[in-house]
């Protein structure tokens, strides 16, 4: 069967050969593989290439900017901790 035969069998007309790249290309970098070792696996010449491959999953970035806003809030809560907790010198 070929390519055309399999994507109508599936029911998805949009899938292209080159879409699955992108795709196989996110997903390993989701799975923390380090953009150098990306770009030699697709054989791009560019690590700019690379990139230009790469479409983050909605969910990384949504978890990142949780990480992000959360953040200031932890660090002023460690800072106020440290401020409460009494000085060895006080002694």
């Amino acid at each position: 069967m070929n390519w055309d035969g399999i994507v109508a069998k599936l029911g998805l007309p949009d899938l292209t050969r080159h879409g699955l790249r992108h795709t196989g290309a996110t997903w390993i970098a989701d799975a923390g593989i380090p953009l150098h070792v990306i770009q030699d696996i697709v054989e791009h010449a560019s690590m700019e290439t690379t990139r230009g491959y790469l479409h983050p999953d909605d969910r990384h970035l949504a978890s990142a900017a949780e990480q992000a806003n959360a953040f200031p809030f932890a660090a002023g809560q460690r800072k106020q901790a440290r401020r409460s907790v009494p000085s060895a010198r006080g002694l």
